[in-house]
């Protein structure tokens, strides 16, 4: 598996898929858009711990008041070499820490 970082003892992230969805009233589907690179490039970013906004930064809000969603599937190798893939998701709020949410994922 190709992580994109390469610093030593530092967090490295390969995002699977980040999807970034909202209600839409009246309707039985969700609108989403694909916002894979947007956070890996988040991600890559050297002082970044997992941390990624939910705002804003990751699209412009196509849906202004409508409760929004971010899903993220996202392999993590830790600064002692530990590798673990995990699913995280998380309803509007200023950021999730993918580092401390979510559920190890088998694949």
């Amino acid at each position: 598996m190709k992580y994109t970082r390469t610093i030593m003892g530092a967090y490295r992230y390969k995002v699977h898929s980040a999807i970034y969805s909202w209600d839409t009233p009246g309707s039985s589907t969700r609108p989403a858009c694909n916002v894979t690179e947007i956070v890996q490039g988040i991600l890559d970013k050297p002082k970044n711990r997992g941390v990624i906004p939910l705002n804003a930064d990751l699209i412009d809000d196509p849906a202004p008041g409508c409760a929004k969603t971010f899903a993220i599937i996202v392999s993590i190798e830790t600064p002692d070499g530990t590798n673990t893939t995990r699913f995280c998701s998380s309803s509007d709020g200023p950021t999730i820490n993918i580092n401390d949410s979510g559920v190890e994922c088998y694949f």
